[in-house]
């Protein structure tokens, strides 16, 4: 004959890790951020593509190692560029820099002429 006290206990646990499960996953994806302001180094191609386009986001996630990438729209057109990996340091100097390679930034602006 079974316990039942053993299998409710069993539940119980069970439960809690499902619970404590949710509310980590839950936590991990509101770090998930999109950046309402780009600060732009007075670099080319990136003080251009600033002043030549409507919007430029910056969507990032992560602490230490930072995961991004651009986005960015002109009237109806819209680029995107490739994922990066970034230090978080060098992430915040400077985010449309690190997010956005160079060469990606150039095509794009000469698309916006």
């Amino acid at each position: 004959m079974k316990n039942p006290t053993l299998s409710t206990k069993h539940a119980f646990n069970l439960m809690l890790i499902l619970l404590t499960s949710l509310v980590f996953s839950t936590k991990s994806l509101a770090k998930l951020n999109v950046q309402d302001e780009v600060n732009s180094v007075e670099v080319y191609p990136y003080n251009l593509l600033v002043q030549r386009t409507d919007q430029i986001k910056v969507i990032y996630q992560g602490e230490q190692q930072i995961t991004c990438r651009v986005e960015i729209l002109k009237g109806e057109l819209q680029w995107s560029g490739d994922t990066q990996v970034v230090k978080a340091d060098k992430f915040k100097q400077n985010p449309l820099r690190h997010c956005l390679d160079r060469d990606h930034a150039k095509q794009i602006l000469a698309s916006t002429f």
